[in-house]
């Protein structure tokens, strides 16, 4: 495996800096572009469908909505409330953070899909601080499988969330994977039918699809016992 590329600093990477780097090394012991892919998702969510307001429950996991903006509300430029309705019914959006920039972008009329969490609030549902997407096509659902990475409480802080990570990997991937070397011998990938390490890695941070998901993993379960056992 070559090392040139896979050896870089990740403060290098679009998004990243000295401070977010420092946070990532201490938070993650990731330093290098070479251990940030190789930093694998616990676990995957689906951004493929849609839920309607009508059927948010506080007892869901995260959901996405494709909704447009009604109106907006700045308290004492604390608190931010942004409310959103997709015909089926209103739900409430709350931001502590980024209200200037918030207040800007989520103009009521425009038409957004929102990622987050539903929650019940003095008896009435709402998300705070959902992911914001446009889309791209008004017609069709955005996104797949997408990776959740391990996280804590000094990263979010520090800006680095879900999104930020997701994009991380994509650029780490563009870097570092063409000085990836396949590892195993030929003759043990056809034997066993392992994808190559390029197809794996690919598919352990994007899944194209389920299955694709399921032959990255066994690819590289097989790899880190094939080397124990070595």
């Amino acid at each position: 495996m070559a090392q040139n590329g896979l050896d870089m600093d990740i403060q290098f990477l679009p998004g990243v800096g000295p401070k977010r780097a420092a946070l990532l090394k201490k938070e993650l012991a990731v330093s290098n572009i070479g251990e940030l892919l190789r930093l694998y998702p616990f676990r995957y969510i689906d951004r493929s469908s849609f839920v309607k307001i009508a059927e948010a429950r506080p007892d869901m996991a995260y959901i996405q909505i494709k909704a447009r903006v009604l109106r907006t509300d700045v308290i004492e430029k604390k608190r931010m409330s942004v409310w959103i309705g997709d015909g089926t019914g209103e739900l409430e959006l709350v931001f502590f953070k980024g209200i200037r920039w918030n207040y800007q972008r989520l103009a009521p009329g425009s038409v957004f899909i929102f990622y987050g969490k539903p929650q019940e609030f003095n008896g009435r549902y709402n998300m705070v601080h959902p992911e914001v997407d446009a889309p791209q096509d008004s017609s069709t659902p955005q996104g797949g499988l997408t990776g959740v990475y391990p996280s804590t409480e000094r990263l979010r802080n520090g800006g680095v969330t879900g999104k930020v990570m997701n994009k991380l990997m994509e650029a780490a991937l563009e870097k570092g994977l063409p000085y990836i070397e396949e590892s195993l011998p030929e003759h043990i990938m056809r034997q066993c039918g392992l994808v190559p390490v390029h197809f794996a890695l690919r598919n352990i941070h994007f899944p194209k699809d389920m299955v694709s998901l399921e032959k990255a993993k066994y690819r590289l379960k097989f790899e880190e016992l094939f080397y124990l056992q070595l």
